[in-house]
């Protein structure tokens, strides 16, 4: 793989990251050579470096490149986690700079929409309606709003999104439903879950 001193890949027509390999977490005494002898037993390396700063100190990762994605993907899975020179290393397939951000952004508003407490709700029956709903999940914490996803013809669809004012409520709600621990309403065990944002809106296509 071409790289620069800094670390930073080098725009090429033949690169390809799937047989490039991002290692991190080594000291910072570790050298080209000994990343290359620490990789070299999972296929044949083309390159491997070090990244440095430009005082040509060790920035504590490097990248491993290989003939075939297939000999990477090995030593990804041989080398993540493994002690070496102190230290257990994170080893990865090598990923573009905005592909890293990109994926970091996902994460985050993963993180901020499960950290809401608004809960997904499945399996109503179709009598119920959203005061029922919402005083019948009230024995968890303060419910905010209940609202029951309707067909057109008025007909409840037996989908519902509800918010608490209070994420350990919600939290609690969810526990007691997977663990079984919750009443039936009107005969019918709620799937109750995390809502991820777009699940009501799919539902109504």
């Amino acid at each position: 793989m071409n790289a620069t001193a800094n670390g930073q890949a080098t725009a090429t027509e033949e690169f390809d990251e799937t047989k490039n390999v991002y290692v991190k977490n080594f000291d910072l005494e570790v050298t080209d050579e000994m990343l290359n002898d620490a990789f070299k037993d999972f296929g044949t390396i083309v390159s491997c470096v070090v990244a440095k700063t430009e005082e040509g100190k060790s920035r504590g990762f490097g990248f491993a490149a290989y003939e075939t994605t297939e000999e990477a993907q090995k030593a990804i899975k041989e080398m993540n986690g493994k002690k070496m020179w102190g230290s257990n290393l994170y080893v990865a397939q090598f990923q573009k700079k905005t592909d890293r951000v990109a994926m970091l952004a996902e994460r985050m508003a993963s993180l901020k929409i499960h950290r809401e407490p608004r809960l997904f709700i499945k399996n109503l029956h179709v009598n119920v309606t959203d005061m029922v709903l919402k005083e019948f999940l009230s024995k968890y914490g303060e419910v905010v709003k209940a609202e029951v996803q309707l067909h057109k013809t008025g007909i409840s669809k037996g989908l519902a999104l509800v918010t608490f004012k209070e994420f350990v409520d919600a939290k609690a709600a969810v526990k007691a439903s997977r663990e079984d621990k919750m009443d039936e309403l009107l005969g019918k065990k709620l799937i109750v879950s995390f809502d991820k944002g777009r699940r009501l809106q799919q539902s109504s296509k």
